[in-house]
């Protein structure tokens, strides 16, 4: 049995980070990772020397992501700016608005196919986007963990007093804030595009006025040669501060004595001892797997499965002898949707009609061949589609599998030749992932893409109070992207340092 100070479970974003912060303070630490590549959704693959990133390939707060890596010493990051966002596309009338640090082009775009919709409307929603953004970037990342009595009430209070519109629209949705700003039946194709923007069933208007803002305000960024450099940098961190990391392994257990952490046993089982464990998994492995049950009350079990999952993806990556931005496809994202009603462009499993994504990859290697492009669609899709997309609740993958999944990307395929005519004749290689694929590479519940869903996300505390010893961090215990992960698992760091300390 190997000793070690603290063992994290998962090697994405978060458990890289809080394991190099702890190496960094000197304490003996192992990540494991069940894939063989850290990074979770930030990575990317190479097929005929196209860079494709699996989900995740932009985020706000790259100045975030480098202060993080100064001060694991490590070289920053290069990002670029991802401009212009996203376009969004509806064939049932041709419309195409573009979302884009210029707010008149932003404008001029919508009232190009929406040429009724009111001056006053567009200037009310770029108001608000920029209010929205503003206040999400003025907000400070603060656990309430770390914090005493005191600092904690002051932080309460300063973010009910600068939070005013978030909490305002957050209680608001999306589609109910645009048909207040856009009424009528002439406009039901701009509030279909608008929601576009978020494009997840319930999702509050904040969601959606969020995203226009960080484009108003030129605040996504995607880093210099795909997601995967930003796994790269933290997996870097975690060795050179003295930390190490086991791929290619999974957890049975977590072992537990007197309800003290005592460590993990591996599937092959190996045991590792230690004294904390920091889980970044999804809480239905933490909690209802590695766990054994006596030791997680009922009313924590409930939460769990109470809580509605984000959705996940059905992605299609294929490499090209055709450029798209022959056909207007540049280095962005398009979602092209074929229906005026918004619950239509958001049905999952249904290629032939919901909306899908277009992602065009910004990066090559140096040996691509000439005249090689990339193109990426995806679609809302479900795990339990078609008995587990015909691999049974154990999920067996085989010819049944290998087929559906290949009849649900040509359906897609074809759709996506409404605007790229004769796609499916220019496909030098394709990669197809369903919701199967994304549980296998990260083993979140039932494929989710970014933990619990979008409109449920809510604090979790990560001292887990009934097992001394044992922490959660990740999108599990609160928002998405990276600079909150990165925040999670510092945070996960410093509780467990203190702690000792105390």
């Amino acid at each position: 049995m190997t000793d070690y100070h603290t063992i994290i479970i998962g090697g994405g974003i978060t458990g890289l980070t809080a394991g190099a912060y702890l190496a960094k303070a000197g304490k003996k630490v192992i990540v494991i990772e069940q894939n063989s590549l850290p990074g979770g959704y930030w990575t990317s693959f190479i097929r005929k020397g196209i860079i494709f990133d699996i989900t995740a390939h932009w985020t706000i707060g790259p100045q975030d992501v480098n202060k993080a890596l100064e001060e694991l010493n490590m070289p920053p990051l290069k990002f670029d700016p991802h401009e212009p966002l996203s376009h969004y596309i509806n064939t049932t009338n041709d419309s195409d608005i573009i979302l884009t640090k210029d707010k008149e082009e932003f404008k001029n775009a919508i009232k190009r196919s929406f040429p009724n919709v009111k001056e006053e409307s567009l200037d009310k929603l770029i108001r608000l986007s920029l209010d929205i953004d503003h206040e999400i970037s003025s907000m400070k990342y603060q656990n309430q963990e770390l914090l005493s009595f005191f600092p904690k009430f002051i932080s309460k209070i300063k973010f009910l007093l600068n939070s005013r519109r978030i909490f305002r629209y957050g209680l608001k949705s999306a589609a109910s804030l645009l048909q207040d700003l856009f009424p009528g039946e002439e406009l039901k194709g701009l509030r279909s595009s608008l929601h576009s923007i978020a494009p997840i069933e319930g999702i509050s208007a904040v969601g959606m006025l969020a995203l226009i803002g960080f484009a108003l305000n030129e605040r996504a960024f995607h880093p210099v040669g795909g997601a995967k450099k930003v796994a790269q940098a933290f997996s870097e961190a975690l060795e050179k501060n003295g930390g190490e990391i086991l791929l290619s392994q999974e957890v049975s257990n977590i072992m537990v004595q007197d309800k003290n952490i005592v460590g993990v046993k591996l599937k092959n089982n190996n045991e590792l001892k230690s004294k904390f464990v920091v889980s970044t998994v999804d809480p239905h492995q933490t909690f209802c797997k590695f766990l054994k049950p006596e030791l997680v009350p009922s009313k924590f079990k409930k939460r769990i499965n109470s809580v509605p999952l984000s959705d996940t993806f059905f992605i299609v990556s294929l490499v090209l002898d055709i450029n798209p931005e022959v056909y207007g496809f540049n280095k962005s994202e398009f979602f092209a949707g074929s229906s005026f009603k918004i619950e239509e462009n958001l049905v999952p499993n249904n290629p032939e009609k919901a909306g899908f994504v277009i992602t065009i990859p910004h990066y090559k290697t140096d040996n691509v061949e000439p005249n090689t492009y990339g193109i990426q669609l995806a679609t809302i899709a479900t795990f339990d589609y078609e008995d587990y997309w015909k691999t049974g609740p154990n999920l067996q993958r085989g010819e049944d599998y290998k087929k559906l999944k290949e009849k649900f990307a040509f359906k897609l395929i074809e759709r996506a030749e409404e605007l790229i005519p004769d796609l499916s004749n220019h496909i030098l290689d394709i990669d197809i992932a369903t919701p199967i694929t994304m549980h296998r590479y990260t083993l979140n519940h039932n494929g989710a893409a970014v933990g619990w869903h979008y409109t449920q996300i809510k604090s979790w505390k990560q001292i887990i109070p009934f097992v001394q010893g044992l922490l959660i961090a990740g999108h599990w215990t609160g928002p998405s992207g990276i600079p909150a992960v990165i925040h999670s698992g510092r945070s996960a760091a410093e509780l467990i340092l203190r702690q000792e300390n105390s």
